[in-house]
Order: structure tokens, then sequence, then C-alpha cells
């Protein structure tokens, strides 16, 4: 055994397999998060909740929203397009139902009027505005953000948009998905306007009622058919 010179620290396996203590890491500093701020909703249920007051009122809003049961004309449109406070933040605006059939009442001229004033617009639901005519789209084309486009007509009544209209909107630089129920479009120019944008979901097709006949068809198997496609492609077909 060879003596260890004093003051030496020893050398041993059980000597080197014993580590420093470590100090414990502290967690790295987080600011702390912002609270989110709620959406801004104004919604109208029925028509007889329509007030101009409240739209005065409304200043930031960025969700619109109108019930089934409210039947929405071109009065609620102009006034709609009149208060700049009330659409310079709007986000989405919903209105219109396939299943009231309210939405029929309001023209192009009237959205046409809108339109330019939605520049914050990011999804664009129009149920059952079956008078509203691919008139409509080299303005829709323009704004800079929107991404979701519904316009469609109803199992009772087809819509006014025409198959080679909808490819105006091949123009828009924000669109990625694209509903046209219950219109007169086919596969090629839905397929056409699909490959927009590095490729979008475009939705076609005719939908079912709520009538006992409507209901006795589809029990039978004979239900409306859905068919989308994306960049290109036939993406699905289902039965609605």
């Amino acid at each position: 055994m060879v003596n260890q010179p004093k003051g030496q620290k020893s050398n041993t396996k059980r000597d080197r397999g014993k580590q420093p203590a470590r100090k414990p890491q502290q967690a790295p500093h987080q600011a702390p998060r912002a609270p989110v701020a709620p959406r801004v909703r104004l919604s109208f249920f029925s028509t007889s909740e329509w007030d101009l007051a409240k739209l005065d009122a409304s200043v930031g809003v960025q969700d619109l929203y109108f019930g089934g049961e409210f039947e929405i004309q071109d009065e609620h449109i102009l006034a709609i397009a009149a208060r700049p406070q009330l659409t310079q933040h709007l986000e989405t605006l919903r209105a219109g139902s396939s299943d009231t059939g309210n939405g029929g009442r309001v023209s192009d001229a009237a959205l046409l009027e809108l339109i330019p004033h939605l520049q914050a617009i990011t999804s664009l639901d129009l149920g059952a505005f079956n008078q509203i005519t691919g008139v409509i789209f080299p303005s829709l084309a323009t704004l800079p953000f929107l991404a979701t486009l519904s316009l469609t007509g109803h199992d009772r009544s087809h819509g006014r948009v025409t198959s080679k209209s909808i490819l105006d909107l091949k123009a828009s630089k924000s669109l990625r998905k694209a509903t046209f129920y219950d219109q007169s479009i086919n596969d090629k120019d839905a397929k056409a306007l699909s490959k927009i944008n590095g490729g979008i979901q475009v939705g076609t097709g005719d939908t079912d009622g709520d009538g006992a006949a409507s209901q006795m068809i589809a029990s039978m198997g004979a239900g409306g058919m859905i068919t989308w496609h994306t960049n290109g492609k036939m993406e699905m077909e289902m039965d609605w």
C-alpha cells in the first residue's frame, strides 16, 4: 500500500464518485401575460330587436350576428354601411338562414355599398341570400383579410350566382375557403377557384330542406350532395 502524502486528497473510485452539491436552478423570469380582452359582439336574434340607437352606441364591434329569425333587408345593410365606427373593426358578419329563408330580401346594390367598409373582415357568412349575384365578387376580392366566404341560396330557392362569376374571386389574395351551397356552380369552375393562394377549399352542391317531403326523400337515401374541391382536386362528397 502506497502511503498518500499528507494533505493530498484521495483519488479512489469512491472519492471520485462524489460530486459537489449543485445549487437548485431557478426558473427563468417570465413577465406576466396581459389579460385577453373579450371579443366585442353585437347580436340581433329577431327583427323586433333592431335598434338604430344600439348601432350608434356600438364601437369596436368585432362580430356582428343576425339570427335566423331576423328578416334582414337592404335597410339593415345600409344602416351598417353608414356607421364607420361599427364597421372599422368588424371581423365577422353572419346573416340570413337557409332554414327560415331569411336573407332573400337583400340586393346586390346594398352589399356593394357595404363591402368597401369591411376592411377588417375575415369571415362573411350570408345564408339564403338568393337574390345576390356574382356582381359583388370583384369588390369582395379586394378585401385584404377575407379568408372565409359563404354565400348560399336555400333548398326551396336556388341562388343567382353563376358558375363563371365565382372566377372573379381568383383576384383575392386572402381567401382560404368559399362555400356556395344551393347555387348553380359546376365542378370545372369550382376546381379552378380552388387553385388560388396555394390551394383553398371550395364547397358546392345542394342541401336538403326541413319539410316533410324533403325529410322523406332524405330518409330514402336521396339527400343533398355536397362536393369539396381543394387545390384543383375533388376532396370529398357527402350526403347533407
